[in-house]
């Protein structure tokens, strides 16, 4: 289970974690998400529940990012970064996710100007660029606290906005694989071709080009 151990070693400064989500799927943006958590003013019952996005049961990560957002600005603070498909084919799926990540760290501290800013806690092995000490944790999501909260809270955002593309794109089955390269999405695009939401610089879809979104019911 993650803990805090990581971010006392900032001290009293405030570090925030950092988490993306999206980074294989086919469709939709990168999401990344910042968070800070003020330790001292949270229930260790509640911390408990806290975890890596990806094991917690879809109900489950619904109920904490509920109650994680209903302490928005008292005891958590947060900020979501969503980067385009647009912008995904353009800089690529590496630096794109790097520039998400600068772009979450500024809109944290942005949003939260008056606040110490200390440090910035990343999962995984890549450093986006930061005026702010950026410690790097492989797994990190299942170590800090603050990370695993970010993937929380960035996973349902984004699987939230590809359920909602799925009303207006069906084909896909994007309320369900949220833009992931399942049958049914390869199915899809296979009968219909791709939309403006795809990412055609991933191998699978390039010889895809956007279908007319005026075919679309």
């Amino acid at each position: 289970m993650p803990d805090y151990t990581y971010e006392s070693q900032f001290s009293e400064q405030r570090v925030m974690g950092i988490d993306e989500v999206g980074y294989g799927a086919w469709a939709g943006p990168v999401g990344v998400g910042a968070v800070y958590l003020d330790i001292a003013s949270l229930d260790p019952e509640d911390l408990a529940h806290i975890d890596d996005s990806k094991k917690l049961s879809s109900k489950k990560r619904a109920q904490v990012a509920r109650f994680l957002q209903s302490k928005e600005g008292v005891s958590i603070f947060s900020y979501i970064h969503l980067i385009s498909s647009q912008q995904i084919d353009h800089l690529g799926i590496k630096q794109a996710t790097l520039m998400g990540m600068t772009q979450a760290i500024q809109g944290l501290m942005d949003k939260y100007p008056s606040m110490a800013w200390g440090g910035v806690l990343v999962d995984g092995l890549s450093a986006p660029k930061s005026l702010l000490p950026v410690q790097c944790i492989v797994k990190g999501d299942q170590k800090s606290l603050s990370i695993a909260a970010a993937s929380i809270l960035v996973k349902e955002a984004r699987d939230e906005l590809m359920r909602g593309l799925s009303e207006k794109y069906p084909m896909y089955g994007w309320d369900s694989n949220v833009g992931y390269g399942t049958k049914d999405h390869r199915m899809g695009i296979q009968e219909y071709g791709c939309c403006s939401y795809h990412r055609f610089s991933y191998k699978p879809l390039q010889t895809y080009k956007p279908m007319d979104t005026k075919e679309v019911g």
